[in-house]
């Protein structure tokens, strides 16, 4: 195929800096899976040896810029006529090989013995939040499929290259039937899909919870206000000033709600490492949204101390005294 070529936005030509076929392309929720026999690897009682692959062609991990850790990658001498060969990742070399390493090991492949010649970096095949596993790939040249994806690697917005590489297949092929192109960006958007209806409910949830604190907050310290009238009355008879009944209710007040926010981002702290997980784009311990937090509660608190605080200065304070 051609290279194709479309203008740049600030006046280069975009070109294809790598192109290769894969059967799943990354990060789509699809898989395959193959039994397999590793020579030499006793399984323990109970140990699935299906484990899944991806069928790949050459350039395959430098178009997704995958490192090749040692070895080699998938290349042309992979062809039918050649032996099988499979290409593992960092956690399938270490669970069966160790530091014995796997290159030239063999791993047998619906009854056909496959040399191991590289190994490639860890990464995420099926969505984002699963552990590492063992994973390995085969050449497409030596494997019968019907369907592939094509992947392009470009120097520019990938979106602008869409037209004219579907220009240069239906140019090599009008009969070909062509689905679901996409750029990374979008294919990431179905990863990211179940993760954003979680945060919109989670986050509704916790937005319901805050206002339910903050109304607990303020009929809490509203209700020990009002409950210290009668105090309030003596201190007023005795020579304070309004200004400083409401300093004083402010100060205890506030030095309660410190307390209590104090314990309580403490704990969120621990819950948020502990959901750090299934976070993707946001840091687990935000500032902005801790103090956001501790903000509400604290205005919340303010006002429940400040308004008795102020009703209560201007009682009088003998009437403040016979309510007793």
């Amino acid at each position: 195929m051609s290279e194709p070529q479309t203008p740049h936005p600030a006046g280069r030509t975009a070109r294809v800096l790598a192109a290769s076929l894969a059967v799943i392309p990354p990060l789509s929720y699809a898989k395959t899976q193959l039994k397999v026999e590793v020579d030499g690897y006793q399984p323990r009682s109970g140990e699935s040896l299906i484990l899944e692959h991806n069928i790949v062609s050459s350039d395959y991990f430098e178009t997704l810029a995958i490192p090749i850790l040692q070895g080699r990658p998938i290349d042309e001498r992979d062809q039918k006529e050649s032996g099988p060969v499979l290409i593992v990742n960092e956690t399938m070399a270490r669970k069966f090989w160790g530091a014995e390493g796997p290159l030239e090991r063999t791993v047998t492949l619906n009854g056909n013995k496959t040399r191991v010649v590289g190994v490639a970096k860890d990464g995420k095949y099926f969505q984002l939040v699963e552990a590492p596993q063992p994973h390995f790939y085969v050449p497409l040249s030596q494997a019968h499929v019907s369907f592939t994806s094509l992947l392009v690697k470009t120097t520019s917005d990938p979106s602008a290259l869409i037209g004219p590489v579907l220009h240069e297949l239906e140019r090599l092929d009008p009969n070909l039937p062509i689905t679901d192109v996409k750029t990374l960006a979008q294919q990431m958007e179905l990863q990211h899909y179940p993760t954003r209806i979680t945060a919109v409910s989670v986050g509704a949830f916790g937005l319901l919870a805050l206002a339910l604190a903050a109304v607990g907050v303020y009929g809490v310290m509203a209700y020990a206000v009002r409950q210290r009238t009668h105090e309030l009355g003596v201190r007023t008879a005795l020579g304070a000033s309004r200004r400083q009944i409401l300093a004083l209710v402010l100060r205890q007040g506030l030095r309660t709600t410190l307390v209590g926010a104090g314990v309580g981002i403490v704990g969120a702290i621990g819950a948020a490492r502990l959901l750090a997980g299934f976070l993707h784009g946001v840091r687990p311990l935000e500032p902005v949204v801790f103090g956001a937090v501790a903000a509400v509660l604290g205005v919340a608190a303010l006002l429940a101390c400040y308004l008795p605080a102020r009703r209560a200065a201007k009682v009088d304070p003998m009437a403040a005294l016979r309510c007793e």
